[in-house]
């Protein structure tokens, strides 16, 4: 059976799947880290003496000081 429809789909699947795949670095590609999996590195708080925000294993933490349960 012809089936023009699952071809032009199958086409357009193949023509996203290897554009996104090319090879390329992020900026090229027009995407922007903002977080380097370090530390925090070019982020800031509204709060200058904030210092609740760390990395735990590469993972973004904050400890907020107090008893609060959350």
């Amino acid at each position: 059976m012809n089936h023009p429809l699952l071809t032009a789909l199958f086409l357009l699947a193949l023509s996203i799947t290897s554009a996104h795949s090319e090879p390329g670095t992020d900026a090229a590609q027009g995407i922007v880290s903002l977080y380097n999996g370090k530390d925090l590195t070019g982020w800031t708080t509204t709060q200058p003496g904030n210092h609740d925000w760390s990395v735990v294993d590469g993972v973004i933490d904050c400890n907020p000081p107090g008893r609060g349960q959350g």
